[in-house]
């Protein structure tokens, strides 16, 4: 059996960690344009500040191995092996691309184009790409660039060993390593792209750019006074007397917030959104008892609530109630009808996104400081329009009351990423969805696939070839995005793909 992995960030890596021990490596195949495995977006940082929102002890690639990463520190670094830390997610994306390293996994340094399939086989149509092209894919597909914060020295091209026709990827400097070589993957070159012939697929191509802003003014655009993606370059910051405007108040808000004091920005800085919330801090590790919501709760919303706060009422603290549910999350969700699951987004959501995706402590006292010194502003409202005003921009902002406008500096979209993926323009899912082998889930979120992950296609039929793990499934389950549920799917897929 072949198996490719689209995608090397963090998805893709763990997938490719649990079927690695399932499967020999030279059966499988990673084709990711970044130069290393592992990365992703948010663990490709390289700000000290930007922490981990899970301990340490939490975090191991291996369910069975949950001091590994631990272990990791205390053999490879001079961070504290704490369980109990937060660890720099710099080092748990320096950790996870060394166990990816160590298993001999292929990588193929190139981007997939479009997917076809026939009854036993699929094939995917790979790009090689130019310097300018091997950025601006990094940009438009996955959200980031290769290493983000700085531009990379490309001057030799890397070429998979054996394709005589292939355009060269670009990289960082260095050789082509062994891992570039897809072996014995039956490969076809059509022109200047390349065709690979595999058993199965494995989407594993992560988070996508926010929703962008309805309307702004081209001159903004072009001159870099508003970011769509923080994990890019940055221009010049602004002056300490004008604001800089975060669209968004969740983590990836407060990751700006670290990077703006971190580069020296002293200024004030206004987050906005929807409802104004700021994620949680992390307390006191608690243990964890049963789900506060019992099995036998009717499947609605409100029923779901009240169970909670009942719990709350008997003393269970809120932290706990809610990590007592990690565990049973999915199945909850599944219960619900449509309506149900309509309701929850609508009324309970970011409720549950601040109290489920929380800061780490020392990240929380920053944003507290802040906030206690007015250097940090967080407001209700619904940002609808950016435009250039003489000296500034003009952020126009819907509020309850009305419309309002705030005059910014500079404008960074942290909204988090867009899961409609019928506009996201990403060609692989343009592929997919085009040929009628994808369709999004019922709820327009992500795609619509089976318990297994397998993809549903247009005509409602499961794929046996094609399948999806991480943000990709966020239409079918409720917890997708943390490390500890796509380690799950991965160990689920290898176990059922090992049995094929």
């Amino acid at each position: 059996m072949k198996i490719v992995i689209v995608g090397g960030g963090a998805s893709g890596a763990l997938a490719a960690l649990q079927l690695a021990q399932w499967i020999a490596p030279t059966e499988i195949l990673v084709v990711e344009p970044r130069a290393q495995i592992g990365r992703g977006i948010a663990y490709s940082t390289q700000n000290p500040a930007h922490l981990l929102n899970v301990r340490a002890g939490n975090i191991s690639v291996f369910p069975d191995k949950p001091d590994d990463f631990v272990s990791w520190l205390q053999e490879k670094t001079d961070f504290p092996a704490d369980p109990s830390a937060f660890a720099p997610r710099r080092l748990w994306g320096e950790y996870l691309t060394e166990r990816f390293e160590e298993t001999g996994i292929r990588h193929c340094h190139a981007s997939v184009r479009q997917i076809t399939v026939d009854d036993k086989t699929v094939c995917l149509t790979l790009k090689y790409l130019s310097k300018s092209e091997a950025l601006q894919d990094a940009h438009d597909s996955r959200g980031a660039l290769p290493f983000p914060g700085r531009r990379q020295s490309l001057r030799h091209p890397v070429e998979l060993k054996g394709t005589k026709d292939a355009t060269p990827f670009y990289g960082a400097q260095g050789n082509a390593p062994e891992q570039d070589n897809p072996g014995d993957f039956e490969k076809h070159p059509v022109s200047d792209d390349q065709t690979l012939i595999t058993g199965k697929v494995i989407l594993a191509t992560g988070h996508f750019l926010p929703v962008d802003v309805p309307q702004i003014s081209e001159t903004v655009r072009r001159d870099g006074r508003y970011i769509r993606n923080i994990w890019d370059q940055w221009p010049g910051l602004p002056e300490t007397h004008a604001p800089v405007v975060l669209i968004g108040t969740g983590l990836t808000a407060v990751d700006a917030l670290l990077r703006l004091r971190s580069d020296g920005y002293q200024g004030t800085v206004i987050m906005i959104s929807r409802h104004g919330l700021l994620s949680s801090s992390h307390g006191p590790a608690e243990s964890v008892r049963e789900s506060v919501i019992p099995p036998e709760t009717p499947p609605s919303a409100l029923a779901y609530l009240k169970a909670f706060r009942q719990a709350l009422a008997s003393g269970q603290s809120w932290r706990a109630g809610v990590d007592s549910l990690r565990g049973v999350s999915n199945h909850l969700w599944a219960r619900l009808p449509s309506q149900e699951k309509q309701r929850f987004r609508r009324h309970l959501l970011h409720l549950w996104n601040t109290s489920r995706h929380r800061m780490a402590p020392q990240v929380a006292h920053s944003v507290t400081e802040d906030l206690a010194r007015g250097r940090l502003i967080v407001r209700k409202g619904n940002v609808y329009a950016i435009e250039d005003s003489e000296n500034s921009l003009s952020v126009k902002v819907r509020v309850r009351e009305g419309t309002d406008s705030i005059q910014a500096a500079l404008v960074m979209n942290c909204s988090g990423p867009d899961t409609n993926y019928k506009r996201v323009q990403s060609p692989v899912l343009n592929s997919l969805f085009k040929t009628g082998l994808a369709k999004p889930d019922e709820s327009g979120v992500a795609l619509a696939t089976d318990a297994k992950g397998a993809l549903i296609n247009a005509s409602g039929n499961v794929s046996n070839l094609l399948y999806a793990i991480g943000p990709l499934r966020a239409g079918s389950l409720f917890e997708t995005t943390a490390i500890p549920e796509i380690r799950q799917q991965a160990g689920d897929f290898a176990s059922l793909l090992s049995e094929e």
